[in-house]
């Protein structure tokens, strides 16, 4: 869910608070579909880059993670 927030909040950040010229702290390049290009801190722009396939992944080791200790989980 945090995964899921952080995509979202990025996603409405970028375009209303990022940088039109890249200058030395963003020089992350993030572009969304015909639309101009922004500048970004690294981090924020890997995060919007690979964020959705992280969460695909997370959900993949919470998947495995209830299938590993099945005996455990309660049933009702």
């Amino acid at each position: 869910m945090i995964n899921i927030f952080l995509q979202l909040a990025a996603a409405w950040w970028i375009p209303h608070w990022a940088a039109i010229q890249p200058d030395l702290t963003h020089a992350y390049k993030v572009q969304f579909r015909g639309g101009p290009a922004y500048f970004v801190q690294s981090w924020l722009g890997a995060l919007y880059d690979y964020g959705f396939y992280a969460g695909f992944a997370l959900v993949g080791a919470f998947l495995l993670l209830l299938w590993l200790d099945r005996d455990k989980v309660e049933r009702i």
